[in-house]
């Protein structure tokens, strides 16, 4: 293990090939490995989670023991709880997103309120902010600036450009 800041890896007692930079940066973790937490708060409630990237402040803070997501800016992931295989980058990308799997996205605020639903791709500023549906079903593309913006309950849908989709707020395909 590597770990520089004030508690980084404070509790590590059996993890291994763990890298920490930040104050409160994995600082919970007892037998994770894997990991790299780079900023403060990064990774800080993650026990047992192995592979996970969180590089910003507060990125994947609320993580317990999922593994393999990789997360990039200013409180990105930040209510992950158990949700493996996501990758987000962009300040406040998937904020809120707690059991999702499979999720990626890139920019500002993208998947922002999502929580559950999973095997979604957004790229774009804000692009699907609102999705939230209530079971895990998902598989919606949104590429382009604001697409599917307004969307809260879609599956299978496939948004392309600029404000494509904006207006929908839920349907399949």
């Amino acid at each position: 293990n590597t770990l520089f800041g004030y508690r980084a890896g404070a509790s590590i007692n059996s993890g291994d090939w763990n890298t920490v930079l930040g104050a409160y940066a994995l600082d919970a973790c007892t037998s994770g490995s894997f990991n790299l937490a780079l900023g403060r708060n990064a990774l800080t409630a993650l026990t047992d989670g192995i592979k996970n990237i969180a590089v910003g402040h507060e990125t994947l803070a609320s993580n317990q023991s999922a593994d393999n997501n990789v997360a990039v800016g200013a409180a990105v992931m930040n209510s992950l709880s158990t949700g493996e295989y996501n990758t987000a980058v962009g300040n406040s990308s998937m904020l809120y997103q707690d059991t999702a799997v499979q999720n990626t996205s890139l920019g500002y605020e993208t998947l922002k309120v999502n929580t559950k639903s999973s095997y979604n791709v957004a790229i774009g500023y804000q692009s699907m902010v609102t999705l939230n549906r209530s079971d895990a079903g998902g598989q919606n593309t949104a590429v382009g600036h604001q697409s599917a913006r307004d969307m809260t309950d879609g599956r299978y849908n496939a948004c392309y450009g600029a404000a494509s989709g904006r207006a929908l707020t839920s349907g399949e395909q």
